[in-house]
């Protein structure tokens, strides 16, 4: 019948400084100077090369992330700006706005305009568009409007 030896369970910090041990004088020598297996120190070691490996990538993953989320915002926000500007002049959007518009979702609650051919000036903060050539004069008054004050 044989008896096993207990298992040495050993803190962080003991293999830390093992493993600057073991870079300073060698592996063989560090493991005889602390009392351990040579196989030891070198699975401690790829280990700690494991974590430090999955870290940069986990923050090279969240930096690219937060770099698309920065993306995905502006182009919501670009998106909306097209929709509010989306006005036709003879009952068609045009076509590059209604491209976009069919990319995504669209919300006829956003979109007005008023008869065809008719004067139409939309103003959302500092975009003003009209509705088509007879909307001409009232958007240059909005700009001058806005211009002054």
């Amino acid at each position: 019948m044989s008896t096993k030896k207990p298992r040495k369970i050993h803190t962080q910090e003991f293999k830390v400084e093992a493993l600057k041990l073991a870079q300073k004088i060698g592996v063989a020598a560090a493991a005889r100077e602390l009392n351990l297996y040579e196989s030891q120190l070198y699975n401690w070691r790829s280990s700690a090369e494991k974590k430090s490996n999955t870290t940069s990538r986990e923050a090279e993953l969240a930096a690219e992330v937060a770099r698309l989320k920065r993306q995905l915002a502006e182009q919501a926000e670009d998106l909306a700006i097209l929709k509010k500007a989306a006005v036709d002049s003879n009952g068609q959007r045009n076509s590059f706005v209604n491209m976009l518009i069919c990319a995504s979702t669209f919300d006829e609650t956003h979109y007005s305009k008023a008869a065809d051919w008719s004067s139409y000036v939309v103003e959302d903060g500092k975009l003003i568009t009209g509705q088509n050539p007879a909307s001409s004069a009232p958007v240059a008054a909005a700009i001058v409007a806005q211009l002054q004050g």
